[in-house]
Protein backbone atom coordinates (compact mmCIF):
# COMPACT_ATOMS: atom_id res chain seq x y z
CA UNK A 1 0.00 0.00 0.00
CA UNK A 2 1.33 3.50 -1.08
CA UNK A 3 2.16 5.64 2.41
CA UNK A 4 2.83 9.54 2.75
CA UNK A 5 5.59 10.26 4.43
CA UNK A 6 6.08 13.93 5.92
CA UNK A 7 9.54 15.64 4.89
CA UNK A 8 9.23 17.98 7.80
CA UNK A 9 10.92 15.47 10.15
CA UNK A 10 7.58 12.84 11.37
CA UNK A 11 6.15 9.98 9.38
CA UNK A 12 2.64 10.27 8.52
CA UNK A 13 1.26 6.62 7.64
CA UNK A 14 -1.19 7.86 4.84
CA UNK A 15 -2.72 4.99 2.50
CA UNK A 16 -4.17 6.36 -1.12
CA UNK A 17 -7.21 5.79 -0.22
CA UNK A 18 -8.95 7.20 2.88
CA UNK A 19 -10.12 10.70 4.32
CA UNK A 20 -6.56 11.04 5.53
CA UNK A 21 -4.83 11.57 2.25
CA UNK A 22 -7.66 13.98 1.70
CA UNK A 23 -6.92 16.29 4.84
CA UNK A 24 -2.85 16.56 3.60
CA UNK A 25 -4.10 17.26 0.26
CA UNK A 26 -6.16 20.37 1.28
CA UNK A 27 -3.38 21.80 2.83
CA UNK A 28 -2.57 25.15 1.81
CA UNK A 29 -0.44 25.25 -1.73
CA UNK A 30 1.96 24.78 -3.06
CA UNK A 31 2.98 21.13 -2.04
CA UNK A 32 4.77 18.45 -4.19
CA UNK A 33 5.42 14.97 -4.05
CA UNK A 34 8.30 13.10 -4.25
CA UNK A 35 7.84 9.87 -5.82
CA UNK A 36 10.58 6.92 -5.60
CA UNK A 37 9.16 4.97 -8.70
CA UNK A 38 11.03 2.19 -8.26
CA UNK A 39 9.90 1.20 -4.63
CA UNK A 40 5.92 1.17 -5.58
CA UNK A 41 4.38 -2.39 -5.36
CA UNK A 42 2.76 -4.50 -8.23
CA UNK A 43 -0.77 -3.97 -6.73
CA UNK A 44 -0.28 -0.09 -6.38
CA UNK A 45 0.80 0.17 -9.49
CA UNK A 46 -2.37 -1.85 -10.96
CA UNK A 47 -4.36 0.55 -9.10
CA UNK A 48 -3.17 3.05 -10.45
CA UNK A 49 -3.47 2.35 -14.20
CA UNK A 50 -6.87 1.84 -13.78
CA UNK A 51 -7.02 5.79 -13.43
CA UNK A 52 -5.69 6.27 -16.99
CA UNK A 53 -7.25 7.00 -20.16
CA UNK A 54 -7.31 5.03 -23.13
CA UNK A 55 -4.87 7.15 -24.59
CA UNK A 56 -2.48 7.40 -21.24
CA UNK A 57 -2.30 3.42 -21.51
CA UNK A 58 -1.48 2.89 -25.22
CA UNK A 59 1.21 5.63 -24.85
CA UNK A 60 2.94 3.33 -21.49
CA UNK A 61 2.55 0.38 -23.73
CA UNK A 62 4.74 1.96 -26.00
CA UNK A 63 7.82 2.49 -23.38
CA UNK A 64 10.33 -0.50 -24.58
CA UNK A 65 11.72 -0.75 -20.67
CA UNK A 66 9.48 -2.00 -17.71
CA UNK A 67 10.88 0.76 -15.23
CA UNK A 68 10.22 3.80 -17.28
CA UNK A 69 6.36 1.94 -18.36
CA UNK A 70 6.04 1.33 -14.65
CA UNK A 71 6.98 5.26 -14.00
CA UNK A 72 4.78 6.57 -16.38
CA UNK A 73 1.92 4.80 -15.02
CA UNK A 74 2.39 6.02 -11.54
CA UNK A 75 2.97 9.32 -12.38
CA UNK A 76 -0.08 9.93 -14.41
CA UNK A 77 -2.25 7.96 -11.93
CA UNK A 78 -1.33 9.97 -8.85
CA UNK A 79 -1.95 13.05 -11.29
CA UNK A 80 -5.60 11.81 -11.91
CA UNK A 81 -6.18 11.05 -8.54
CA UNK A 82 -4.68 13.75 -6.56
CA UNK A 83 -6.81 15.83 -9.02
CA UNK A 84 -9.67 13.90 -9.13
CA UNK A 85 -9.73 14.35 -5.53
CA UNK A 86 -9.21 18.28 -5.37
CA UNK A 87 -11.65 18.62 -7.96
CA UNK A 88 -14.10 16.54 -6.70
CA UNK A 89 -14.08 14.38 -10.07
CA UNK A 90 -13.67 10.53 -10.94
CA UNK A 91 -9.95 10.24 -11.97
CA UNK A 92 -10.57 8.46 -15.47
CA UNK A 93 -12.67 11.57 -15.79
CA UNK A 94 -10.50 14.56 -15.67
CA UNK A 95 -9.43 15.75 -18.71
CA UNK A 96 -5.24 16.79 -19.46
CA UNK A 97 -4.41 18.60 -22.15
CA UNK A 98 -0.86 19.50 -23.43
CA UNK A 99 0.18 23.12 -24.67
CA UNK A 100 2.73 23.86 -27.47
CA UNK A 101 5.75 23.15 -25.19
CA UNK A 102 4.36 19.58 -24.00
CA UNK A 103 3.16 21.27 -20.52
CA UNK A 104 0.30 19.09 -19.22
CA UNK A 105 -3.15 21.37 -18.03
CA UNK A 106 -6.69 20.64 -17.12
CA UNK A 107 -8.74 22.82 -19.55
CA UNK A 108 -11.73 24.75 -17.18
CA UNK A 109 -11.12 23.17 -14.06
CA UNK A 110 -13.15 24.57 -11.65
CA UNK A 111 -10.74 24.50 -8.97
CA UNK A 112 -8.28 26.30 -10.55
CA UNK A 113 -5.53 24.23 -10.01
CA UNK A 114 -2.28 24.02 -11.59
CA UNK A 115 0.58 21.36 -11.43
CA UNK A 116 3.68 20.38 -12.96
CA UNK A 117 6.01 17.04 -13.14
CA UNK A 118 9.27 16.41 -13.55
CA UNK A 119 11.49 12.90 -13.26
CA UNK A 120 14.82 11.96 -13.32
CA UNK A 121 16.93 8.42 -12.46
CA UNK A 122 14.13 6.37 -10.68
CA UNK A 123 12.38 9.89 -8.63
CA UNK A 124 9.37 12.13 -10.02
CA UNK A 125 7.89 15.33 -8.46
CA UNK A 126 4.46 16.18 -8.48
CA UNK A 127 4.04 20.15 -7.36
CA UNK A 128 0.46 21.59 -7.05
CA UNK A 129 -0.72 24.74 -6.77
CA UNK A 130 -3.69 27.02 -7.00
CA UNK A 131 -4.78 29.94 -8.95
CA UNK A 132 -1.10 29.73 -10.11
CA UNK A 133 1.25 28.33 -13.24
CA UNK A 134 3.86 26.23 -11.16
CA UNK A 135 6.88 24.85 -12.20
CA UNK A 136 9.60 21.59 -10.98
CA UNK A 137 12.56 20.27 -11.80
CA UNK A 138 14.64 17.87 -10.49
CA UNK A 139 17.84 15.90 -10.98
CA UNK A 140 19.65 13.53 -10.16
CA UNK A 141 23.41 14.87 -8.79
CA UNK A 142 26.55 13.06 -10.93
CA UNK A 143 29.51 14.57 -9.33
CA UNK A 144 31.06 12.92 -12.88
CA UNK A 145 28.70 15.03 -15.33
CA UNK A 146 30.75 17.56 -17.59
CA UNK A 147 28.48 20.25 -17.38
CA UNK A 148 31.21 23.14 -18.45
CA UNK A 149 30.19 22.85 -22.39
CA UNK A 150 26.34 23.16 -21.03
CA UNK A 151 26.83 26.30 -19.18
CA UNK A 152 28.89 27.47 -21.40
CA UNK A 153 26.17 27.63 -24.29
CA UNK A 154 22.70 27.75 -22.06
CA UNK A 155 24.78 29.90 -19.64
CA UNK A 156 25.21 33.86 -18.90
CA UNK A 157 28.75 34.90 -18.06
CA UNK A 158 27.62 35.93 -14.53
CA UNK A 159 25.96 32.30 -14.10
CA UNK A 160 29.44 30.75 -15.43
CA UNK A 161 31.10 32.63 -12.65
CA UNK A 162 28.71 31.87 -10.39
CA UNK A 163 29.45 28.30 -10.53
CA UNK A 164 33.00 27.82 -11.21
CA UNK A 165 34.13 30.57 -8.16
CA UNK A 166 37.13 28.96 -6.62
CA UNK A 167 36.21 27.25 -3.64
CA UNK A 168 32.26 26.54 -4.20
CA UNK A 169 30.59 23.14 -5.09
CA UNK A 170 30.88 23.57 -8.80
CA UNK A 171 28.80 20.77 -9.38
CA UNK A 172 25.80 21.27 -6.50
CA UNK A 173 25.93 25.08 -8.25
CA UNK A 174 25.49 24.09 -11.87
CA UNK A 175 22.27 21.70 -10.43
CA UNK A 176 21.05 24.38 -8.35
CA UNK A 177 21.08 26.71 -11.06
CA UNK A 178 19.93 24.76 -14.01
CA UNK A 179 16.42 23.43 -11.84
CA UNK A 180 15.63 26.38 -11.21
CA UNK A 181 15.93 27.74 -15.15
CA UNK A 182 14.02 24.56 -15.87
CA UNK A 183 11.45 25.16 -13.49
CA UNK A 184 11.01 28.46 -13.91
CA UNK A 185 10.75 28.43 -17.98
CA UNK A 186 7.97 25.35 -17.05
CA UNK A 187 5.59 27.69 -14.83
CA UNK A 188 5.72 30.05 -17.51
CA UNK A 189 4.97 27.66 -19.71
CA UNK A 190 6.79 28.42 -22.33
CA UNK A 191 10.23 26.66 -24.66
CA UNK A 192 13.00 25.29 -22.37
CA UNK A 193 15.74 24.29 -24.89
CA UNK A 194 15.68 27.89 -26.80
CA UNK A 195 15.18 30.16 -23.44
CA UNK A 196 17.50 28.90 -21.16
CA UNK A 197 20.00 31.99 -21.26
CA UNK A 198 17.80 33.97 -19.65
CA UNK A 199 19.25 34.88 -16.47
CA UNK A 200 18.16 34.38 -13.39
CA UNK A 201 19.20 34.70 -10.12
CA UNK A 202 17.62 34.57 -6.82
CA UNK A 203 17.57 37.98 -5.14
CA UNK A 204 15.21 37.79 -1.11
CA UNK A 205 13.82 34.54 -2.30
CA UNK A 206 12.34 36.28 -5.67
CA UNK A 207 13.35 35.28 -9.31
CA UNK A 208 15.29 38.21 -10.90
CA UNK A 209 14.13 38.23 -14.36
CA UNK A 210 16.80 39.87 -16.57
CA UNK A 211 14.50 39.11 -20.31
CA UNK A 212 16.48 39.90 -23.25
CA UNK A 213 13.50 39.25 -25.54
CA UNK A 214 11.42 42.43 -23.68
CA UNK A 215 8.10 39.85 -23.92
CA UNK A 216 6.72 41.51 -21.04
CA UNK A 217 7.52 39.09 -17.92
CA UNK A 218 8.16 41.67 -15.26
CA UNK A 219 11.36 40.71 -12.55
CA UNK A 220 9.73 39.28 -9.17
CA UNK A 221 6.70 37.50 -10.45
CA UNK A 222 7.68 34.31 -9.96
CA UNK A 223 9.28 32.79 -6.24
CA UNK A 224 11.48 30.02 -5.98
CA UNK A 225 12.53 27.25 -3.57
CA UNK A 226 15.64 24.87 -3.90
CA UNK A 227 15.51 21.92 -2.34
CA UNK A 228 18.06 18.75 -2.20
CA UNK A 229 16.59 15.30 -1.17
CA UNK A 230 18.90 12.71 0.82
CA UNK A 231 21.87 14.32 -0.93
CA UNK A 232 21.44 12.31 -3.92
CA UNK A 233 19.09 14.89 -6.14
CA UNK A 234 18.34 18.61 -6.13
CA UNK A 235 14.81 19.85 -6.60
CA UNK A 236 13.38 23.51 -7.79
CA UNK A 237 9.78 24.95 -7.43
CA UNK A 238 8.62 27.83 -9.08
CA UNK A 239 5.12 29.74 -8.41
CA UNK A 240 4.05 33.29 -7.58
CA UNK A 241 1.93 32.03 -3.79
CA UNK A 242 5.17 29.93 -2.84
CA UNK A 243 5.52 30.82 0.81
CA UNK A 244 8.74 30.46 3.06
CA UNK A 245 8.27 26.75 3.51
CA UNK A 246 6.68 24.03 0.76
CA UNK A 247 5.22 21.24 2.18
CA UNK A 248 7.06 18.26 0.09
CA UNK A 249 6.59 15.12 1.51
CA UNK A 250 7.71 11.69 0.32
CA UNK A 251 5.27 9.12 -1.84
CA UNK A 252 6.96 5.39 -1.49
CA UNK A 253 5.86 1.74 -0.74
CA UNK A 254 6.23 1.23 2.85
CA UNK A 255 8.94 3.10 5.31
CA UNK A 256 12.12 3.86 4.56
CA UNK A 257 14.91 1.15 6.74
CA UNK A 258 16.47 4.09 8.10
CA UNK A 259 16.57 5.28 11.27
CA UNK A 260 15.97 8.90 10.85
CA UNK A 261 13.24 10.62 9.42
CA UNK A 262 13.23 11.29 5.30
CA UNK A 263 14.16 15.18 5.17
CA UNK A 264 13.95 17.42 2.25
CA UNK A 265 16.69 20.24 3.00
CA UNK A 266 16.22 24.02 2.18
CA UNK A 267 18.68 26.51 -0.02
Amino acid sequence: MLKLHSTTGQHQKVPIEGVSLLSILHMVMPWLLIVRTERVSEPDILKLKGFLSEVEIAKSERFHYQKDRQSYIIVHGLIRWISGNLLGMEPKAIRIDYNAYGKPFIPNNTGNIFFNVSHSSGASVLAFDQGHEIGADIEKIDPDFDFQPIIQRFFTEKENRFINEPGKQSSHRFYKLWTRKEAFLKALAIGITENLDVEVFRRRNYLDLKDKRNDGIRSNDFLLKTMSFRNEYILSIASKSVPGKINAYLLEEGFPTDPEPDKVEYD
